[in-house]
């Protein structure tokens, strides 16, 4: 036997075994327009409309799901073992490890996960955590008045680097979608958009989280001038929280355009005319046109 007739009998093997292990995922693939393509070495991925790549693996008799838009700390319920990763959560699962209802469930988490709930600036995530005093503003506010107090005493400024990290652990990263830093729900631009459909059988690379209001200029902002308590602390994080995701190439232009860590007299979002693109073609991946 040939090496390629090895391997499509390998491809045959696997989508038999797909098929009877999982023969709901048709149906799945067919409501949301999914494709199946090959990938490197003796495999298939099947691709649900950017929200769930299913890639079995035959030599190993291994299937696994992955998914921008898994949490784990929302799947612990399900009782399964789950990876994060840049891209989201990852679950390998192997015939008779973890039963059909849970990878349905885990699929269909992804599959109705939406934009307009989980995605947006104050949707359902940061909606929540601002219901009641967040204590991550006490801690964030004490630091920025400790980093003040250093900058009057040795009249040098500090370093924003610390903060940045502070600020992403503690506020930021807690009210991203799932998916954190590169969910599909996050607003994408055109070019970005392209990158991840194209690698969606593979975790995407050469994407960029971007800050629409400059974090290194909203730190500078907070230390010359410290809110008052948390609540104040906390409108101003809020005003000016809105991220995008970028390619590397669009952030070398915008850094080339000189606004890395400045914005024009129109605001945040007027940096992006440096790339030809406005607030509204700024998309999630999930559910948005090409």
């Amino acid at each position: 036997m040939t090496q390629r007739a090895e391997l499509d009998a390998k491809l045959e093997s696997v989508n038999g075994w797909v098929r009877g292990e999982f023969g709901y995922v048709d149906d799945l693939m067919a409501g949301v327009g999914a494709d199946g393509q090959d990938i490197s070495g003796p495999g298939r991925s099947y691709r649900l409309d950017g929200r769930v790549v299913l890639t079995a693996h035959p030599k190993t008799s291994r299937l696994m799901l992955s998914s921008p838009l898994w949490d784990p700390s929302e799947l612990g319920a399900l009782q399964v073992a789950l990876s994060q990763r840049r891209s989201g959560a990852w679950l390998t699962y192997e015939p008779g490890t973890v039963d059909r209802a849970t990878v349905e469930a885990l699929v269909e988490t992804a599959l109705h996960r939406q934009p307009d709930t989980d995605g947006a600036p104050g949707g359902s995530r940061a909606a929540a955590l601002d219901a009641a005093p967040d204590p991550a503003l006490t801690l964030l506010l004490g630091l920025l008045r400790a980093f003040a107090r250093h900058e009057r005493d040795t009249g040098a400024p500090s370093s924003v680097k610390v903060l940045r990290e502070a600020i992403f652990l503690h506020w930021e990263a807690p009210r991203l979608p799932a998916g954190g830093r590169y969910s599909p729900l996050l607003p994408h631009s055109p070019q970005a958009r392209a990158v991840v459909t194209d690698q969606a059988a593979r975790r995407p690379s050469g994407l960029v989280f971007e800050h629409v209001h400059p974090i290194s200029l909203l730190i500078r902002s907070l230390l010359a001038d410290l809110p008052a308590d948390e609540a104040a602390l906390g409108e101003r994080l809020r005003t000016n929280g809105d991220h995008v995701v970028l390619t590397q190439d669009e952030d070398r232009q915008l850094t080339a355009a000189g606004y890395r860590n400045a914005i024009p007299e129109s605001g945040g979002w007027g940096r992006y005319a440096a790339l030809g693109l406005r607030r509204e073609d700024f998309r999630p991946v999930v559910g948005s046109a090409q």
